[in-house]
């Protein structure tokens, strides 16, 4: 049993507001061979090209990971969010991948850059293969899963239009659709609901989106994620809990959620 995990350094950044510490982050993997009893970690598996910076911004580094298995069986491939800001781009999604057979070891991944899986996962440079299509605005926590009646990737993941503060228009949660898993053609994203997606003390926060096909049928499932409508650890405010809500495609593309 194989667990990629986000894992943060904090030591001597500065915060990324509201309180939440700043952290340089990496992708790691953990074994267990005894059904999940105990883990042992293996270190990490994807780092940033740049090393951490005290005098940087608050998150730095590459983490938020969602491993699958692609159709064919060969590749695991890891979905990520970028911190790095690469020649000002922004936060967006990066895609890295390893042989399935070598999925044990942690220098085996590769990152995409410009046009093929040709970067070390550990330092190497990367190409978002998904960003948020706006000015002002981050694409992170990617969750993808592949729908076999439509022979599709679906992605949903969170754009952060910053500037927006609490009065989210482009900010929310988006689908994005894929024939390959690498390419994720613009005109196929969709925003599919209007809501802040980082947290801030007192305010609405909808995060870490999934969605999970239900097994009824390929195009019924369920759309999981954090959610808190007074964001905080301590009363008034409410921690973020687990939430689902239904949802469907349609026209092979899109998905709504279910009133």
């Amino acid at each position: 049993m194989l667990a990629f995990y986000h894992a943060e350094d904090q030591e001597g950044l500065t915060s990324v507001g509201n309180g939440i510490p700043g952290f340089y982050a990496r992708v790691a993997l953990a074994v267990s061979r005894d059904d999940g009893a105990t883990f042992e970690k293996r270190g990490p598996i994807l780092s940033g090209q740049w090393p951490k910076d005290p005098r940087g911004p608050g998150d730095q580094g590459v983490g938020e990971p969602w491993v699958m298995a692609e159709p064919t069986g060969r590749f695991l491939y890891a979905f990520y969010t970028s911190h790095e800001r690469v020649n000002g781009r922004g936060v967006q999604i990066c895609l890295a991948r390893c042989p399935l057979a070598e999925a044990l070891k942690p220098d085996a991944w590769r990152k995409y850059y410009d046009g093929d899986f040709t970067e070390p996962g550990l330092g190497g440079r990367d190409t978002p293969v998904l960003t948020s299509g706006q000015p002002f605005a981050d694409a992170l926590f990617p969750q993808v899963v592949f729908v076999a009646g439509l022979r599709r990737f679906v992605m949903i993941f969170c754009v952060n239009a910053w500037r927006e503060g609490d009065r989210p228009e482009r900010s929310g949660l988006y689908a994005a659709f894929s024939d390959d898993g690498v390419t994720w053609p613009r005109e196929q994203v969709q925003q599919i609901w209007r809501v802040p997606v980082i947290a801030r003390i007192g305010g609405e926060v909808a995060w870490h989106p999934t969605f999970v096909p239900d097994g009824t049928g390929d195009a019924h499932g369920w759309l999981y994620y954090g959610y808190s409508d007074n964001w905080g650890h301590g009363p008034p405010h409410r921690p973020h809990h687990l939430v689902r809500r239904p949802m469907m495609m349609a026209a092979g593309r899109l998905i709504q959620p279910l009133q």
